[in-house]
């Protein structure tokens, strides 16, 4: 087959639809695709994710035009399948990863995986959704900011959900500053219960190392005030974030104070709004 793209997103797909996938990849029916997105699908269970993965590892040819790879990851048991498969090199110009539904331990896994650089290191873009506001998302900063060869070509990280912690934000803000998280260009924290102080330690990163192509910064539905988001702009120096075009937090009346400092000039801030800034 020539089929280049499958997107299945929230399709009620089940083990036995992903299982005859997987079949088709060990046969290489599927050798020439660069998309493959199954997320949203809720009734796939670790089995399913399993067996495509070992598919993949499996198969004579891989997935070696594959750039895009979005699916559920089973909970934790289908995240070391998904591990070794983006790792076994049977997937070489991967760039785009997205996982979603992880729970704790899953997020363990991702974090060891970065941590002992056996994530593609052609990773541009890696997308992580946990299953709730519960999760705790710090060991795979943790991994990011203790690992060799991290990511050198990430350009975008999303993390929605779970928890990212004082430790997390840490990491990250390390991360920032040692090159170790990318070039990033996109950054997306939303509902990871980010606090005024949290965002304080963000800001001082992006003072120390500057950001010069980040223009996406998402950081909706978090616990932030409208006297931290002052805080952060206070931090800021004028040449910390000069590409940001769109900041998205939930308070308001941020781009004058920002502006008249000469910071954000760019940005465009999105505000859902359930504080003001006085």
């Amino acid at each position: 087959l020539r089929l280049t793209s499958i997107v299945l997103k929230d399709c009620g797909l089940s083990d036995p639809v992903i299982i005859e996938l997987a079949q088709g990849i060990r046969r290489g029916d599927l050798v020439r695709l660069r998309t493959l997105a199954l997320s949203k699908n809720g009734l796939v269970t670790q089995k399913g994710i399993k067996k495509m993965m070992c598919a993949i590892i499996e198969s004579e040819g891989g997935f070696p035009d594959l750039v895009q790879l979005s699916l559920p990851p089973g909970r934790a048991a289908g995240v070391p399948s998904v591990v070794d498969a983006v790792g076994s090199g049977k997937m070489p110009v991967l760039t785009n990863l997205s996982v979603e539904g992880l729970n704790s331990a899953g997020v363990v896994t991702l974090g060891g995986a970065v941590k002992a650089s056996r994530l593609s290191q052609k990773l541009e873009g890696l997308e992580m959704v946990a299953m709730n506001t519960r999760v705790n998302l710090t060991a795979f900063l943790s991994g990011l900011e203790e690992s060799e060869n991290s990511l050198p070509n990430l350009k975008s990280l999303v993390m929605k959900g779970g928890e990212i912690g004082m430790k997390g934000v840490q990491s990250l803000a390390a991360s920032i500053v040692s090159g170790k998280a990318g070039t990033l260009d996109r950054l997306w924290l939303t509902r990871c219960g980010i606090t005024d102080r949290d965002l304080q330690l963000l800001a001082f990163a992006f003072r120390v190392n500057f950001c010069p192509k980040l223009f996406l910064l998402n950081l909706d539905r978090n616990k932030i005030t409208s006297a931290g988001v002052r805080e952060f702009v206070d931090c800021l120096r004028p040449e910390s974030l000069p590409a940001l075009t769109r900041l998205r937090v939930s308070v308001q009346e941020l781009k004058a104070r920002a502006t008249t400092e000469g910071k954000l000039l760019r940005t465009t801030i999105f505000c859902p709004g359930n504080v003001s800034v006085q």
